[in-house]
């Protein structure tokens, strides 16, 4: 395996390309030459140049699921994933790295339909966990607005914290989610008796 001082600056390299250029026009063989690494350091580090820009993204997100199914029973849906957002929320180490990711994502037309992909799944993961967490059908038409809309929210957060780099993304998250607290699913708590195990 790389040593991370390896890891870290392929990383560096990569990010200061892409934001001189753009990431559709970056190829791996650019980064490597750059970093001083071969090609195939970069793909054994990393497997693909998508990788270096998500970095520990899925990680987090799997993290983040996790701490959703753990949320108390009397806290209603909103305020249950608010609870897990900060119980996972990255530290301040990461934040500026996480503003430059965030800033590439919504600049590239590539990674436009990365993020949408993503979008969709977490989507699909909000609506099978406010399902379980309310007794609600997750295909319930209402089940998959409220989730579709828990994504925008989050979507419109980011976009907000790319707009006014000098904020914080947690106060943006908390004022695009205040609409969403009157749906009528916010207001149900979790069904006792169910397992929430994920």
């Amino acid at each position: 395996m790389p040593r991370p001082s390896s890891r870290r600056r392929v990383a560096e390299v990569a990010f200061a390309l892409f934001e001189e250029r753009s990431y559709d026009e970056v190829t791996v063989a650019e980064i490597a030459a750059t970093a001083g690494v071969t090609e195939r350091t970069v793909y054994r580090t990393y497997g693909s140049k998508l990788d270096i820009l998500l970095g520990d993204v899925g990680d987090r997100t799997v993290e983040f699921i996790a701490a959703l199914y753990r949320q108390p029973a009397e806290l209603g849906v909103i305020d249950a994933l608010v609870a897990a957002v900060e119980a996972t929320e990255p530290s301040v180490d990461t934040q500026a790295d996480d503003l430059r990711r965030i800033r590439l994502m919504f600049s590239s037309p590539q990674l436009v339909g990365e993020w949408a992909s993503y979008e969709h799944e977490l989507a699909a993961e909000f609506s099978r966990w406010i399902a379980q967490r309310t007794g609600a059908d997750a295909d319930d038409v209402e089940v998959e607005v409220f989730a579709a809309s828990l994504v925008a929210a989050r979507r419109i957060a980011m976009q907000r914290w790319v707009a006014d780099p000098g904020s914080e993304l947690m106060g943006h998250g908390l004022g695009a989610l205040a609409a969403l607290r009157s749906h009528p699913l916010n207001t149900v708590t979790a069904v006792t008796g169910v397992d929430t195990a994920h």
